[in-house]
């Protein structure tokens, strides 16, 4: 079974794909809940999706490409900011446990 070569952490040859849609059926057939997410989502469209602050899209569409900007910024303000507080969340894309620790630890060492 291919799950048990990805524990084994065998040498497997399996595409990205085929690596979503195996996550798809181990969701489906544990009671572990979780979201499998492919290419076709950036990872930051993932991460108000995971807060819940946005709705996750039924289907897969295209984006256009954006237009570009021009580089001066329209105002001084910084409205719209969220700014961290004691009820700020934090999600960790990937193994980045020591960049985050560093990120912490400067921060304490900066009060």
């Amino acid at each position: 079974m291919l799950l048990s070569n990805i524990s084994q952490g065998q040498d497997n040859k399996v595409n990205l794909w085929e690596g979503v849609a195996v996550a798809r059926e181990v969701d489906e057939a544990t009671d572990v809940t979780f979201e499998v997410f492919g290419p076709e989502t950036h990872v930051t469209a993932v991460v108000p999706m995971a807060l819940g602050l946005v709705e996750k899209p039924t289907s897969v569409a295209v984006q256009p490409a954006a237009k570009a900007i021009d580089g001066k910024p329209s105002s001084n303000k910084d409205e719209g900011i969220v700014r961290v507080s004691d009820n700020t969340r934090c999600i960790v894309y990937g193994l980045l446990q020591r960049t985050v620790q560093g990120m912490l630890d400067f921060d304490y060492l900066c009060n």
